[in-house]
């Protein structure tokens, strides 16, 4: 279908434009029907795109332009943040929820600028793209993170995961097997771990020791910091004086490349 209608259109005048994604983190068009699409000599633009990852993806297949939010964030001309913006009560341009385009999963905010994530009975994440690349992710950086539950789980084991070292923005997912990095998390039972994750596998391979530490109470705030050097990682819940020391292997750290040019963009920018 792609072919023939390709056939009836004039390449220096007309693009064919291509759905990627619909009501998820992943795509919902395979990679050969882009590369079939491009084959044809048409322009190819894709939309929506939210990710710089996204955008590496599709362009590295050949398509030549892409209609998207945030065009300052996925073109990488925003600098580099050091730090969440919920004060203001929003999110920065490169905070990307499971779906960004869907409502089921924005997050809400207190009267004090607390992000929540309030969609119930589903695990989901925000990604913090915004932070990277990381001009430091081969040497030393650290991140500092506050949580808390309004209502602590009932399960002991449900948890926050903390996602760090990963290559690219892409969606990261507790035990979804999606991508290479690292992960830290803390349970309700408040059993604190530092993790490595790989792509294809959907269990974590523990990098250190597991500490308990106070459980979850209604309110009660956990201050987690994450100390990446070279060869380890330090995780420590500095409210409670745990801490726990873990090799750190070779995994990319927030690197990222451009894969190919690109070329168009059609945006709803920030």
């Amino acid at each position: 279908m792609i072919t023939t209608t390709a056939t009836r259109l004039n390449p220096s005048v007309t693009t064919l434009l291509i759905p990627a994604f619909h009501g998820g983190a992943a795509p919902c068009v395979a990679d050969s029907v882009v590369t079939a699409a491009v084959d044809t000599g048409v322009p190819v633009w894709v939309y929506p795109l939210h990710r710089r990852s996204d955008a590496d993806h599709f362009f590295a297949l050949g398509a030549r332009g892409a209609i998207c939010s945030s065009y300052r964030y996925i073109a990488g001309v925003i600098p580099a943040a050091t730090a969440d913006s919920w004060a203001t009560q929003a999110i920065a341009a490169g905070e990307m929820t499971k779906d960004p385009a869907s409502n089921v999963y924005a997050p809400e905010f207190s009267s004090t600028g607390e992000l929540t994530l309030a969609a119930r009975g589903v695990q989901h994440f925000i990604t913090l793209g915004h932070i990277g690349p990381l001009t430091t992710a081969s040497g030393h950086y650290a991140i500092d993170v506050d949580m808390a539950w309004r209502t602590p789980p009932t399960s002991s084991t449900d948890n926050v995961s903390i996602a760090f070292g990963r290559a690219d923005d892409s969606y990261y997912e507790h035990r979804g097997g999606r991508g290479d990095g690292y992960h830290a998390t803390l349970r309700a039972d408040g059993k604190l771990g530092p993790y490595r994750h790989r792509d294809g596998d959907v269990a974590g391979e523990p990098v250190g020791s597991p500490v308990s530490t106070p459980p979850a109470q209604p309110g009660r705030w956990a201050h987690l910091r994450i100390d990446v050097a070279a060869g380890r990682i330090v995780l420590a819940r500095t409210d409670a004086g745990a801490t726990i020391t873990a090799p750190r292997t070779a995994v990319a750290d927030g690197t990222r490349t451009d894969a190919a040019p690109r070329t168009g963009w059609l945006c709803s920018a920030r």
